[in-house]
């Protein structure tokens, strides 16, 4: 009897120890908050987004401290953001579609541009986007457009079609593809290529989509993202979809590496600072943005990483795989920006079926 107490005891003590480490997870941001000093920011970003470097030379030039912490999904964020209401960040970087969200659970306070010197050096065609209308929230950071990449190996000749058919068109598809890991990616993509715009996706519209990608899903070598650079160096797949930082960053190892943006159209992806409603250090906040916008800052993580940057002074100058800065200004009359108008609740529902099959 005291022997079955004691596994017992020790089977409570187990699963204690692992809702402490969950709780620390989610809420060690709150902690450091409640520090007495106030010059310390906690920051929520993409694991690729600030150079670390960088990061410290900011610290020791003006003695604020920075707590960087990293998602890896945008729905990942979302979970974390509604558990916590955002109480647990000063700052955070978000992806376009979720701004409307985070808006809308009155998570966000607004972000006073006149206390920003670099506001004016923002290209203008990156603000007042329909996710925030007059960017009365958000501060534009970097952006790219997708696009989908190809081993030349494979396709010596060229792909046999510049559009979404290489990544959906049995015929044509290659026996191993990279896809689309966030639902919403990846059912945009479906409606582009089926109906040649993303509007008015309707229940019908939907389970078509879904039957589109579970008879892709054999051919999908994994769902990626930030890996399709991975899929196409290694040869496991000669095709992937991904942003064209991610393909381009293998393009300058490899001659058999390329990309192109589909004739039908593409998406374009901004990512953004967002200021959560309950911090209370705007001033620290306000220096940490001049500082990562500076244009040093931002060659620099532009170099590095091969985003778009947001200064307009750098796109003008800088030489990108994507074109001169008029040809990517075309581009962006011709690419859509990943919606919400699918209720998330359904559209993950759908991706799990696909995912299951």
């Amino acid at each position: 009897m005291i022997r079955i107490y004691s596994k017992f005891f020790i089977r409570i003590l187990m699963v204690l120890f692992w809702i402490l480490i969950i709780i620390f997870y989610v809420y060690s941001p709150i902690v450091t908050n409640l520090l007495p000093s106030k010059k310390t920011l906690n920051v929520y970003c993409w694991v690729d987004v600030i150079d670390e470097n960088s990061i410290r030379e900011f610290e020791k030039e003006t003695g604020i401290d920075v707590n960087l912490s990293f998602y890896e999904h945008n729905f990942e964020l979302l979970s974390k953001l509604e558990i916590t209401q955002g109480k647990d960040y000063d700052l955070i970087f978000v992806t376009d579609f979720v701004i409307p969200l985070l808006i809308k659970a009155n998570l966000l306070q607004p972000i006073d541009s006149s206390k920003l010197d670099f506001w004016n050096d923002i290209e203008p065609s990156l603000f007042n986007k329909e996710f925030d209308p007059g960017n009365k929230y958000s501060a534009p950071y970097q952006w790219d457009i997708y696009v989908v990449g190809y081993n030349k190996k494979l396709y010596p000749n060229g792909v046999p079609a510049k559009d979404w058919s290489l990544i959906f068109d049995r015929n044509i598809m290659p026996k191993h593809i990279g896809m689309l890991e966030e639902s919403n990616e990846a059912f945009m993509v479906g409606a582009q290529y089926l109906f040649k715009n993303t509007n008015d996706i309707t229940e019908e519209k939907l389970e078509k989509i879904k039957d589109l990608l579970i008879a892709q899903k054999p051919n999908v070598e994994s769902y990626v993202d930030l890996r399709a650079s991975d899929l196409l160096s290694s040869g496991a797949a000669p095709v992937a979809v991904g942003q064209s930082a991610y393909i381009t960053r293998p393009m300058k190892f490899s001659k058999n590496i390329s990309f192109y943006v589909p004739s039908e159209g593409s998406f374009a992806v901004f990512d953004s600072f967002v200021i959560p409603k309950y911090s209370d250090k705007l001033e620290l906040i306000y220096k940490f943005l001049d500082f990562v916008n500076r244009k040093s800052s931002v060659k620099k993580i532009t170099e590095r990483y091969f985003y778009l940057p947001n200064r307009k002074d750098l796109l003008m100058e800088g030489k990108f795989e994507l074109g001169s800065y008029q040809e990517i200004q075309d581009l962006l009359k011709k690419v859509s920006i990943f919606s919400t108008n699918i209720p998330i609740k359904k559209l993950n529902e759908c991706w799990m079926e696909v995912k299951s099959y």
